[in-house]
């Protein structure tokens, strides 16, 4: 018949065994409920240890108190990992926090009570008191673990409910203190410890590859997402670049195709009329509508230059344009700018519609203001503030909004950059065009 001696070594070996190889596993994961899963067993092994050497009275009934409850400590964090309690259960997560501490306190007093005090009988009176309170608290926990519907539940109450036998087994035993046993009770105890460990090792197992399967998972759905944007990114720069096509030939019609229709009309003209004094006065035309359509051309290449530019940069560009512009229509200007600029990027689209809406306003200026000067100031604080005045004719409000398509150009190019147009004119007065851009929303301010 198998003897109690030959059962110790079995089941340090078991227990040992088990214990090297979550020790590894806990190496190579760093995961915490490995590290409460080997201490737990390591506990167990101290303790068992402990009871089958004499060391003292003292030490000897301390031993029955000391590591198996800081086991059943690790014991509860090891269950909080596993089943998640902290999510699927908060109040029975409340609760084996509060009783991990009370162990430790329970540790701590037991340890003074058998060295300090050696007061044996009332250790032994508040041990069968706390070891029914976990035996009570153990169903209560896994009473509630029944309302957690997955695999990692099945392996968790099994085991539990192995060590709670025989540990109740074996308190029983204990206390009614029979003359002969079939075993010792501890044996029973010891069963129900090698049984909970192999249902707990097949959790963690279990646990693991569902943590695998989660892991291929999300990586998968990383992989999609990735792919997605990378499709998306490529979609929106083939938008960009087809916006920005349409743009250029839309403002090339714009710019030069009516030049081009004069000249065409032009050169007509001076084939049938080539003995005629007119011809002078239309090669003088062409000429002029030459130098224009390379302005503009000039303009556009500049505006598709760069993706972005600084602030000093568009007003130095606006200032080199007015005054070439107006100079050639022999209007005078006068530009009033701050000395130093801050460093300010803005984006193509900002510079483009600042710049082609500046650039319409001296047009319609040239073309119907009858003015001999214009100013233009300009001021940056938090703002950037244009202002456009000539001094000429003006205009009633109410007809150019009704008739004119240029006004309404440029409060739509405005718009679209989020800067704000002002515009103020009376017949006789002249007109003052305001360009408000707000430079706190830049990012780059």
């Amino acid at each position: 018949m198998l003897s109690y001696e030959h059962w110790q070594l079995i089941f340090m070996g078991m227990v040992g065994m088990i214990m090297l190889f979550t020790g590894m596993q806990f190496y190579q994961m760093r995961s915490r409920i490995y590290g409460y899963y080997f201490l737990y067993m390591l506990f167990w092994l101290i303790y068992f240890y402990l009871r089958n050497h004499l060391f003292g009275q003292s030490l000897n009934e301390f031993a029955r108190v000391g590591p198996p409850m800081a086991a059943y400590i690790m014991y509860f964090l090891f269950a909080i990992l596993l089943i998640d309690f902290k999510t699927l259960q908060p109040q029975v997560y409340k609760a084996l926090i509060i009783t991990c501490y009370y162990l430790f306190g329970y540790i701590i007093f037991d340890f003074i009570l058998c060295f300090i005090f050696k007061a044996f009988t009332i250790h032994e009176f508040i041990h069968n008191l706390v070891r029914f309170y976990l035996i009570v608290f153990s169903i209560y926990g896994i009473s509630k673990v029944f309302n957690v519907n997955n695999k990692l539940t099945v392996y968790f109450l099994i085991g539990s409910f192995m060590v709670v036998a025989g540990s109740a087994t074996a308190m029983i035993l204990s206390i009614i203190k029979l003359d002969e046993y079939v075993f010792e009770p501890l044996f029973y105890m010891q069963v129900g410890i090698v049984l909970e460990l192999l249902c707990f090792s097949l959790g963690l197992g279990y646990r693991q590859k569902l943590i695998t399967e989660e892991k291929a998972i999300v990586e998968q759905a990383l992989i999609v997402e990735r792919k997605q944007h990378h499709i998306e990114k490529l979609e929106a720069i083939i938008e960009t670049q087809q916006n920005e096509r349409r743009r250029v030939a839309s403002e090339l019609h714009d710019d030069l195709g009516p030049g081009l229709t004069t000249i065409r009309f032009l050169a007509e003209k001076i084939s049938i009329d080539v003995n005629k004094n007119t011809v002078f006065n239309d090669l003088s035309i062409i000429s002029k509508k030459s130098s224009e359509l390379i302005d503009n051309m000039q303009h556009i290449i500049w505006m598709m230059n760069k993706t972005s530019i600084k602030l000093d940069e568009l007003v130095s560009y606006i200032r080199a344009y007015s005054f070439q512009y107006l100079d050639e229509n022999n209007l005078s200007l006068i530009f009033n700018c701050p000395e130093e600029i801050p460093v300010i990027n803005l984006t193509n689209d900002q510079r483009r519609n600042i710049f082609l809406s500046i650039k319409e306003c001296l047009h319609n200026i040239v073309k119907h203001s009858l003015t001999k000067s214009v100013e233009i100031q300009i001021s940056i604080n938090q703002i950037l503030e244009i202002i456009i005045v000539d001094f000429g004719q003006g205009f009633l409000m109410s007809e150019k909004e009704k008739s004119g398509n240029g006004l309404k150009n440029m409060k739509n190019r405005m718009n679209s950059i989020n800067c704000q147009m002002e515009i103020n004119s009376s017949i006789g007065d002249g007109t003052i065009i305001k360009f408000i851009l707000d430079l706190m929303k830049l990012k780059d301010f």
